[in-house]
């Protein structure tokens, strides 16, 4: 029989910024991901009429959160954002030539 393994929750983005850095480590994590969170918001107000950046934003917040829970936040946002990148390439794409 295998050993009984007790298991808990990961420490959470925080606590991933602590073990990483220490204190320093939580406030520079911190500000990256609030100065992430506030681009990504700008980004909105400035693109908010574009169907394509209202998907990026949900999916890059989905992916936050979710990634908060499993312990990679901006990790999986970032992935998502790569992923994303043709679809943000073709919308531009077709402003830059729609107003020809």
């Amino acid at each position: 029989m295998l050993p009984s393994q007790a298991g808990g929750r990961p420490p959470g983005e925080i606590g991933r910024f602590y073990i990483d850095s220490g204190y320093p480590g939580i406030l520079i994590g911190a500000l990256l991901t609030g100065l992430t969170l506030r681009y990504l918001y700008e980004l909105l107000r400035k693109n908010g009429h574009s169907p394509v950046f209202l998907v990026v934003y949900v999916t890059s917040l989905y992916s936050i959160v979710i990634g908060g829970l499993t312990n990679n936040a901006l990790w999986g946002m970032s992935s998502t954002l790569v992923l994303l990148t043709p679809l943000l390439v073709a919308d531009w794409w077709s402003r830059k030539h729609s107003h020809r």
